[in-house]
């Protein structure tokens, strides 16, 4: 039976869940967002290198992003641009 590589959480710690238990499913909400190729690549590379998943370095870029901002510590200035949208029968 071969094991699953560990990855490390962001926090420095290991977990690798057993295999035996059953765990109760967690209603777990999901949102996708349109990124340019180049920046996903990056975040992927950069996970990579920190050994954690992509979707975990995301969310912690979020929190650290979204908690600038509330301190003031970051300004956004945005320029919205329009998008079309399509739907295809």
């Amino acid at each position: 039976m071969s094991k699953k590589p560990e990855r490390r959480s962001l926090e420095g710690t290991t977990a690798t869940p057993p295999e035996t238990t059953k765990r109760k499913k967690q209603y777990n909400p999901v949102a996708g967002y349109r990124i340019p190729r180049e920046l996903k690549e990056k975040i992927a590379n950069l996970a990579d290198e920190l050994q954690v998943s992509s979707s975990d370095l995301v969310q912690v870029l979020f929190k650290y992003a979204l908690d600038a901002y509330e301190r003031g510590d970051l300004k956004l200035t945005l320029k919205p641009e329009k998008y079309r949208v399509s739907i295809k029968s």
